[in-house]
C-alpha cells in the first residue's frame, strides 16, 4: 500500500475513539474496497457528519478563498511550521492556538479560512451561544461537548465565533 495514503488515513482518524474509528472505516470500506485517497475522503466525510450532528459546529468552505494582504506574518509562521512537519500526527506542536480579536468585518473568519486552505484541513465554525444553557451545569456540558467534538474532528481548524455575543449578559 502507498505510504502517503496510510499517513493521510492515520491523520484523518486522529482524535476518534475506537467506536468512531470502527464505524468510519466500516462505512468507508463499504464504498471503497482498497487503500485509496477516496477511503481517506470517506473517513473525513464521516467525521464531518459526526461533528455537524452535534449542533454546535458547521463546516465553512476554504476553497477559492482569495489571498489576504496584511496577514503575512501569521500565514508565514503557519507555512513554515507546515514545511517543518509541525502539524503532522505525533508532532508535539500539532495543536496550535491562534486568537484573532477585532471589530466585525476585519477578516477574522477569512483568516481562519486561509489557515484551513494553507494546511489543507477543513474549517469548522461554532457559535458560543450554541453551548450556553440557562440551567446550572448546562454551559459546562455544552463547552465540554464542543471540545470533545472538535477534538474528534482533528486535524481541522476550529473557529469559535461570536464569543462576545454568547458571553454577554442581557
Amino acid at each position: 500500500p502507498n505510504q502517503e495514503i496510510i499517513q493521510r488515513l492515520i491523520q484523518a482518524t486522529t482524535g476518534m475513539n475506537l467506536t468512531q474509528l470502527h464505524a468510519a472505516i466500516r462505512t468507508a470500506l463499504v464504498k471503497e474496497y482498497d487503500l485509496s485517497p477516496k477511503l481517506v475522503n470517506e473517513v473525513m466525510a464521516f467525521k464531518k457528519a459526526q461533528l455537524e450532528s452535534g449542533g454546535i459546529w458547521s463546516q465553512v468552505p476554504t476553497d477559492g478563498v482569495p489571498e489576504l494582504v496584511g496577514w503575512e506574518r501569521l500565514f508565514g509562521k503557519i507555512v513554515s511550521a507546515k514545511q517543518y512537519g509541525a502539524f503532522e500526527p505525533g508532532s508535539v506542536h500539532n495543536q496550535q492556538l491562534y486568537v484573532l480579536v477585532g471589530q466585525a468585518g476585519t477578516g477574522k473568519t477569512t483568516a481562519a479560512q486561509q489557515i484551513g486552505r494553507i494546511l489543507g484541513w477543513p474549517l469548522y465554525q461554532g457559535e458560543v451561544s450554541a453551548m450556553m444553557g440557562s440551567l446550572m451545569g448546562q454551559t459546562e456540558q455544552g463547552v465540554k461537548r464542543a471540545v470533545d467534538e472538535i477534538y474528534a474532528a482533528q486535524p481541522c481548524v476550529a473557529l469559535l465565533d461570536e464569543g462576545q455575543r454568547g458571553l454577554q449578559a442581557d
